[in-house]
């Protein structure tokens, strides 16, 4: 795996200036990173359409979520932010990683969200400003 972002910082010290080069990963990077990974499963892929090419084949964002598991045990002080690289390693291992995602947060499958939601909007839909702030009160999920 390549690491291609390098910040480096400059100290002074009274003796001259060295370079200390640390490899800092927020979360720009890392998602341009996961980006480069997706391409790279989309263009092995040989279905037709770019949902099903995006959905088809997860090696190389599996590999990536490995390297970076691997990478933040041994210096953790690398990233930027927190990820939890074992969660999206299960994920991408699953046999639907996009399903395995959507039951982690709404306990149901991409399909039967999809058409609880087409179904929810087509009961209360009449098209005007009241329904919308209507299907925004239904949806939260918090008490205030």
């Amino acid at each position: 795996m390549t690491f291609r972002t390098i910040y480096v910082n400059i100290n002074t010290i009274e003796k001259g200036i060295y370079i200390m080069s640390t490899v800092i990963y927020n979360k720009e990077n890392i998602y341009k990173e996961f980006n480069v990974a997706k391409q790279k499963d989309i263009e092995l892929s040989d279905k037709k359409t770019q949902e099903e090419k995006e959905n088809d084949n997860h090696t190389n964002r599996l590999q990536f979520c490995k390297d970076h598991k691997e990478l933040n045990e041994k210096d953790p002080g690398l990233y930027d932010c927190d990820i939890k690289w074992d969660s999206l390693i299960t994920a991408y291992s699953s046999e639907s990683p996009r399903d395995h995602f959507y039951q982690s947060v709404f306990g149901r499958t991409y399909a039967e969200q999809m058409s609880f939601e087409t179904s929810e909007s087509e009961k209360d839909d009449d098209g005007g400003e009241d329904s919308y702030y209507r299907s925004r009160r239904k949806n939260r999920s918090y008490k205030r």
